[in-house]
């Protein structure tokens, strides 16, 4: 039997069948295609409005300064001769001489170094005599409390030109002895302690300016006993040679003389 006797209608199944199998893979394909391009579009998408949302940012670099650049080495100047310096002689200053004399000295006058502060006590009796003080009346008694100040220092103006020697820098200086100066009652300070004055009595006045009297005498020997003089001397000797080297010393030597006995 020959294969051209084949059924016919078998063969339009079989193409059939090709054709459907060709149709279904195609369409699978422009399904795969579409899908790719509908991914594709929308990475796009995603990535133009990343771009557009990133702003740049702008990184400050360091510029580094431009290196100096070194000193061109300047030509070395050819080494001249240095004259040599002439010895010049120095002149000796001369020495201005320190006057000092009795007008200097006696320009400070009378110098009072020390003061005390005493009070004494004074008390006496007068009466108008004759038969009236002896039978107890015209009698007048009077007791004082006196304050008052005694002041000590030297007299300056004592001092001779045989008591200065001067050799340079160099002074010797002789000084009268300490004494004192001023002993001083003020009558507003003192007090009446106690008065006693009878039938007949002379005024207390001259009494009064009697015991005043002695009151300075006591006050006199009061700073005498508590070393007045000594304070005297040591004060005035120290502002005398702070003076003298003022003036421009550089050593001072000072003796005292001895002193005049009161007289008794």
């Amino acid at each position: 039997m020959s294969n051209s006797g084949a059924v016919p209608g078998v063969e339009r199944q079989r193409k059939s069948g090709f054709r459907e199998r060709w149709g279904l893979w195609l369409v699978v394909a422009l399904g795969v295609l579409l899908i790719v391009a509908l991914a594709m579009c929308e990475v796009g998408r995603m990535v133009a409005s990343v771009a557009r949302n990133t702003a740049p940012v702008a990184v400050a670099e360091d510029t580094p300064s431009p290196t100096p650049r070194p000193p061109l080495p300047s030509a070395t100047p050819s080494p001249t001769a240095t004259p040599s310096p002439t010895p010049t002689t120095t002149p000796t200053p001369t020495v201005t001489p320190i006057v000092i004399g009795p007008p200097q000295i006696h320009a400070l006058g009378r110098l009072e170094t020390i003061r005390y502060a005493l009070t004494t006590i004074v008390e006496g009796k007068r009466g108008a005599g004759g038969v009236l003080e002896w039978v107890g009346l015209g009698t007048v008694e009077l007791v004082l409390i006196v304050p008052g100040e005694v002041i000590a220092g030297v007299d300056l103006t004592l001092v001779s030109a045989e008591d200065i020697q001067v050799q340079g820098d160099t002074v010797t200086l002789v000084l009268p002895a300490p004494e004192v100066l001023v002993t001083r009652v003020d009558p507003e300070t003192v007090q009446v302690y106690d008065l006693k004055q009878k039938l007949f009595a002379p005024a207390p006045d001259e009494l009064e300016l009697e015991l005043l009297a002695r009151a300075e005498q006591n006050l006199r020997g009061q700073a005498l006993e508590a070393g007045i003089l000594d304070g005297a001397r040591s004060v005035a000797e120290a502002q005398i040679t702070t003076w003298l080297y003022e003036l421009g010393f550089r050593q001072v030597t000072i003796f005292w003389r001895a002193p005049t006995p009161s007289p008794r």
